[in-house]
């Protein structure tokens, strides 16, 4: 009984630590990916030290990573395909027989981006959207070369970053392009986006109207007078502001986590969906309303602080909750555990 107990501060514990690993993995890549808000560099970092501490903590066996994923260790020609990613891999390199069209898909891809950065928008700077294209890129350059007992590990990123194309990257460049804008990434944004004025620019007056303050909209812009009246505090919200890559980088991860791990959509998995979208539009309304009350009692200076700090606070803390209650609540059984 004691051993069992025992087992169970110990499981409980790592369970905290691989939890803690998620938020600092998933902040780096957001801290990564956007721009202007915290260090790029900065970003790296708290992603590699995040990765590095959820593989030690989950690591296995590779007798245990075959269980894991349900699916027999590879044998010749007998292996089966394990999950999406390698058989998508798979058709599209013909049945395997052609492999080296993975890493020049990525050189061409790549290349691409750097191509129309450099030699047709005459430009150095890389925006969120060139970011994602480039770091997919990479997963597929290195696809072939990552060893077979981290196939979880590597068909995760493949998909993360796959989906986050097809979620982010695709939808804003028609944006940009139906609206005007020139970069194709979420820094750049149009005035009179109506995306972005009715579901935050007026969800935002209304709640601060509930702290009576007398905000106006217009467009994507906010106005409305600071605590004092000495000072008119001005919030235009673009479409890197609205908290969509942070929504995106949740869906991503989330739905490249149920296919490689819990390998099945039932109404659990359609709920916690629901559930993650809902919140993460809640929690980006937290972060404008918190940033806003900021503005209205401490001035503008403080607001700035408080736009460049605060939503990946907010992202993390959000990022704690809905992975623990995933966990908990799909009753998705850790590694570890597995090997007993």
């Amino acid at each position: 009984m004691a051993l069992r107990s025992e087992d169970s501060r110990i499981d409980k514990y790592r369970k905290f630590l691989i939890l803690i690993s998620i938020i600092i993995l998933f902040a780096g890549v957001n801290v990564a990916i956007l721009i202007s808000k915290w260090s790029r560099l900065l970003g790296v970092v708290l992603a590699i030290i995040g990765g590095v501490m959820l593989y030690f903590f989950t690591r296995t066996t590779e007798k245990t990573a075959a269980r894991r994923t349900g699916f027999p260790l590879p044998r010749g020609d007998e292996r089966k395909i394990a999950i999406i990613a390698e058989r998508a891999v798979y058709v599209y390199t013909f049945k395997g027989r052609f492999p080296r069209l993975m890493p020049i898909t990525g050189v061409i891809i790549a290349g691409g981006v750097l191509f129309y950065n450099l030699y047709l928008r005459f430009n150095t700077y890389l925006g969120s959207n060139d970011i994602v294209v480039l770091l997919l890129a990479a997963s597929i350059i290195s696809y072939n070369y990552i060893p077979k007992k981290y196939s979880v590990e590597r068909d995760f990123v493949l998909i993360f970053f796959f989906l986050l194309f097809v979620i982010v990257v695709i939808p804003t460049t028609y944006y940009s392009l139906k609206y005007g804008t020139t970069g194709g990434s979420l820094e750049d944004q149009n005035p009179d986006s109506p995306i972005i004025h009715y579901f935050l620019v007026k969800p935002l007056v209304l709640i601060l109207r509930l702290f009576d303050i007398h905000a106006v909209a217009e467009g994507v812009t906010i106005e409305f007078p600071n605590v004092h009246h000495n000072e008119r505090i001005e919030i235009s919200i673009a479409l890197g502001c609205t908290g969509l890559y942070s929504t995106s980088i949740f869906l991503s991860a989330f739905t490249s986590y149920i296919l490689v791990e819990y390998r099945m959509f039932d109404k659990k998995v359609l709920f916690l969906l629901i559930l993650g979208i809902i919140t993460s539009y809640i929690a980006n309304l937290l972060r404008m309303t918190i940033i806003a009350l900021v503005g209205y009692y401490y001035g503008m200076e403080a607001l700035i602080w408080t736009h460049k700090n605060i939503g990946e606070l907010i992202f993390m803390f959000w990022i704690g909750i809905f992975w623990g209650l995933m966990f908990k609540y799909l009753d998705i059984e850790l590694p570890w555990k597995q090997e007993s």
